[in-house]
């Protein structure tokens, strides 16, 4: 029993050092062999921009709830005029960053894991070794690239958006909501805010592409990967989520 205790530590770890150096390498990759502009803009529309309309609507209906739990909650202590500050934070430092990032390891994530994996098994991932081009040059930079530049922009969007929500469903004043909402946008906030969507970004593309490339034979390996690729992003979001949280907020203070 602790043989095979043991055994399933030591290719946990081994797995995680795998995943390390092959992060490592694809942001080496990423500014040493920068990948052709056209692949860029592929990805650009295939992970980012068709995604935004879940994503729109994601950032709606969650403002729209959070705002409808805070005023109740903010109403009893005769603080409801402050709800657009409240809102504003909590989308700027945790909701948006978060909310974005989950969905696009869901969508975007399985989509990659599901790509590169049926690449692997078809071998055609080999042929574009034997044609002497880098697969994480053709394969995984452009992604990475993409992730690293939607992810944030996206996140501004639904940053947008979630108040937006909020404002629509909340009672107060407009000239209120948005002179309160707009106190949120000072820097201990918005550094985090806008860290946090890099950190997402990257932890996608590599987990992903990761996966992908490393997916077992048949179809059922393809599934296997691409189910791992959103369980384990979103996982790694979480405790990233944490780490930026907890440095930001010891640079910074509240």
């Amino acid at each position: 029993m602790f043989s095979t205790l043991w055994g399933d530590v030591r290719k946990s770890l081994e797995k995680i050092g795998d995943y390390g150096m092959f992060s490592a390498r694809a942001l080496q990759t990423l500014f040493q062999q920068p990948p052709k502009y056209r692949d860029i803009i592929d990805q650009l529309d295939s992970l980012g921009v068709q995604s935004l309309v879940i994503l729109i609507a994601t950032g709606l209906f969650v403002g729209m709830a959070i705002t409808l739990i805070l005023e109740a909650e903010m109403d009893i202590y005769g603080a409801k005029v402050y709800i657009g500050r409240m809102l504003a934070v909590a989308t700027v430092r945790e909701l948006a960053p978060v909310f974005t990032a989950l969905m696009l390891a869901g969508r975007v994530g399985a989509r990659i894991a599901s790509e590169l994996g049926s690449m692997r098994v078809t071998q055609q991932i080999d042929s574009i070794e034997g044609l002497g081009q880098d697969p994480m040059q053709k394969l995984v930079a452009p992604r990475l690239l993409a992730l690293l530049i939607m992810v944030p922009a996206l996140t501004m969007v639904v940053n947008l958006i979630t108040l937006l929500g909020g404002f629509l469903v909340s009672s107060v004043s407009p000239g209120t909501f948005w002179f309160e909402a707009r106190k949120a946008f000072v820097p201990r906030h918005l550094v985090g805010g806008l860290l946090k969507p890099f950190v997402f970004g990257y932890i996608i593309a590599t987990v992903s592409c990761f996966l992908g490339m490393r997916a077992a034979q048949g179809v059922r390996g393809v599934g296997e990967a691409s189910a791992r690729a959103v369980v384990n992003s979103s996982v790694l979001v979480f405790l990233a989520n944490y780490i930026v949280g907890f440095i930001v907020l010891k640079i910074f203070g509240v």
